[in-house]
């Protein structure tokens, strides 16, 4: 991560995947109190078909600690889900 000046501090962190899967179109986004928010799509190799692209958030805490687990965003749209991003409104919440 970088501060306003740009420079990098902390450590850094890996969106892990798991089997087949990777994780792309990575966005990151600054919460209150140092935490933040990270969308990414999940792609499977194992069929080699766009279609089974799906669009995930994670939490994490101001240390670098997940908070909870990835959560699908796109649950019930068919097709191709990719290119993530994220931004946070002035009331604290992502969209």
């Amino acid at each position: 991560m970088t501060d306003t000046t740009f420079s990098l501090f902390g450590t850094p962190q890996e969106v892990p995947a798991t089997g087949n899967f990777t994780r792309e179109d990575v966005s990151i986004s600054g919460l209150a109190g140092g935490a933040y928010v990270v969308t990414f799509t999940q792609r499977d190799w194992g069929t080699g078909q766009p279609e089974f692209d799906d669009v995930y958030f994670q939490l994490y805490n101001a240390d670098g600690t997940p908070n909870g687990s990835a959560v699908q965003v796109n649950t019930t749209t068919s097709g191709h889900q990719g290119l993530s991003d994220v931004a946070v409104l002035s009331d604290g919440t992502f969209v």
